[in-house]
């Protein structure tokens, strides 16, 4: 009976939520070990140790779920599937500077009229306004600040 309820709350304990994946993992394994070595004294010929035929199967079995949670949540995929996305991001909202300019510039607020420098870039850019709405800017127009 001992060995069925440390099993249950070894995998209870996997299915935690706010722990990180390499914790998981490595609950999951020590489940699969307890599991293994369960059916491997389960299925004990007569004339054989059961500790020993249980550690026979438990071990291999740890060994292969190790080795698939490994491959399944490697974190160099996940590297790679997010700088590919990274790249697209910078792709899509890469303004390039083409000019800089002096020009004249009326604040809405003050209605006063200041000479700025101003930073014209060009690039590509879809915003969503709303609910089926969106909009392209294909020129950016910047601030920099008083000459």
């Amino acid at each position: 009976m001992k060995p069925l309820i440390t099993m249950l709350v070894a995998l209870s304990l996997c299915s935690c939520s706010t722990m990180s994946r390499s914790r998981k993992n490595t609950l999951i394994t020590i489940g699969a070990f307890i599991a293994g070595s369960a059916i491997g004294a389960a299925t004990t010929p007569d004339d054989t140790e059961t500790h020993g035929h249980a550690i026979l199967i438990g071990g291999p079995v740890a060994a292969a779920t190790a080795i698939y949670l490994n491959e399944k949540y490697s974190s160099e995929k996940r590297v790679k599937k997010l700088e590919a996305e990274l790249a697209k991001l910078k792709e899509l909202n890469s303004f390039v500077k083409v000019d800089e300019e002096e020009g004249y510039f009326v604040d809405p607020f003050t209605k006063k009229r200041t000479k700025e420098i101003w930073e014209i870039k060009k690039g590509s850019q879809w915003v969503e306004e709303g609910p089926g709405s969106k909009y392209h800017i294909d020129i950016r127009i910047n601030k920099k600040g008083k000459k």
